[in-house]
């Protein structure tokens, strides 16, 4: 890990609850209540791909989505996701 500072937020579906965790210069980390994984569901951002990824640094949930702001930039994206 590059950075030790998280920004995280809480994803709760029907069946489990998701701790989102985001530091702007790692990949985003999905707690799910027994493991912490990177990458279980990537967001696929144009212009960006495994080669050229884009790492968040801030993230929250509104109305059932995801958003999050990519880090050095004014850029935001939202994901309606089940994990």
């Amino acid at each position: 890990m590059k950075s030790g500072e998280w920004v995280t937020f809480q994803y709760t579906t029907p069946d489990k609850t998701f701790l989102i965790a985001l530091n702007g210069q790692d990949e985003r980390q999905i707690y799910n209540g027994n493991n912490c994984k990177s990458s279980l569901l990537p967001i696929i951002c144009a212009g960006h791909n495994q080669n050229n990824p884009v790492y968040f640094s801030y993230g929250w949930f509104f109305k059932n989505r995801q958003w999050y702001i990519a880090s050095d930039s004014m850029d935001a994206w939202t994901c309606q996701l089940k994990l």
